[in-house]
Formats: structure tokens, C-alpha cells, sequence
């Protein structure tokens, strides 16, 4: 419970041990917890569970959700920005498929067209990182040739789109 002081009690937990059989009652104990403990008020939720992938936080933040729509299976375009946790037995075989980030995951294995992007160490950039917290960076390193920034290779893929 909260303390006089008004310090509030928070569970952190990984992903991990909500997956497989025993999630759910994973779950169910934090579900008890929070009920015996006051982790969850009106104005406080004590409960988090880290992401696997930092950038999920950022795209929950603007309104992304987990999962591919019906629509995407009929889909003939599919652009992967730096995707590297997804299906490739959810993009049609007949899709055509631009790829732009840079560690050549599974997505760029699946493209049509790779435009190598600048890694996070190479760049300015925003981030959201597993606290919902908003980073700024700069770059640490020179990046390595024929990289460009996210913007620029999106902005190229646009001029040349047919």
C-alpha cells in the first residue's frame, strides 16, 4: 500500500513469465497481489512487465497493437521498418517486399529491395525506452557507407515508388 510518505509499491516482471502454460497463472497471483497489496489505485498502477523489444513501448505509446490484420494477408506491398520480430509465413508469397534497417534480419531475408539504415549508435534520434521514458541520442560512431538515416531512405523510397 502506499505509505504515509507517499512512496508507491510497483511489480516489475519480464515478459517471459507470462508466456506458456503458466502465464496465466502468473497472472492470476499478480491479479492477488495487487488486490492485498493496493499496487493498483485510481491515480497509480504499480504493475509492469518489461518488453522483449524496446521499440514496442514507443509503438504501443502511438497506438500500434500486437498482430497482423486480415488485410495484410491480401496485401501486394509490404514495407518493413526495421522489423525483425514478426511471422514471414504472414506476408504473402507474392508480396513485394522493401526492407530498410540495419542488422539483416529475417525481414531483409524476405525482401525484394534492402535500404541499409543507420544503426541507433550512428544516428540522432528519439526513442522511447522500456520505462516509457523519452531518450534522446546522438550519434556515438560514423556510419558505415551506403547507410542512411530512416528518414532519408523512407523519402527515397517515396520518390521512386511506381
Amino acid at each position: 500500500r502506499a505509505s504515509s510518505s507517499g512512496i508507491n509499491a510497483e511489480y516489475m516482471g519480464g515478459m517471459k513469465t507470462v508466456e506458456g502454460e503458466s502465464g496465466s497463472l502468473t497472472l492470476n497471483a499478480v491479479r492477488e497481489l495487487s488486490r492485498r497489496t493496493g499496487l493498483v489505485s485510481e491515480d497509480w498502477n504499480g504493475v509492469n512487465f518489461l518488453h522483449l523489444a524496446a521499440a514496442r513501448c514507443g509503438a504501443l505509446d502511438v497506438g500500434f497493437t500486437p498482430g497482423v490484420s486480415k488485410a495484410v494477408s491480401n496485401t501486394k506491398f509490404v514495407y518493413l521498418l526495421g522489423a525483425d520480430e514478426m511471422d514471414p509465413n504472414e506476408i504473402p508469397e507474392d508480396a513485394f517486399v522493401v526492407y530498410q534497417g540495419h542488422h539483416g534480419d529475417q525481414g531483409a531475408l524476405l525482401a525484394d529491395i534492402i535500404l541499409p539504415s543507420t544503426a541507433y549508435t550512428e544516428k540522432s534520434a528519439t526513442y522511447v525506452n522500456l520505462d516509457g521514458r523519452v531518450q534522446r541520442t546522438k550519434p556515438a560512431i560514423s556510419r558505415l557507407s551506403g547507410a542512411r538515416d530512416d528518414g532519408r531512405s523512407s523519402e527515397t523510397a517515396k520518390a521512386h515508388r511506381g
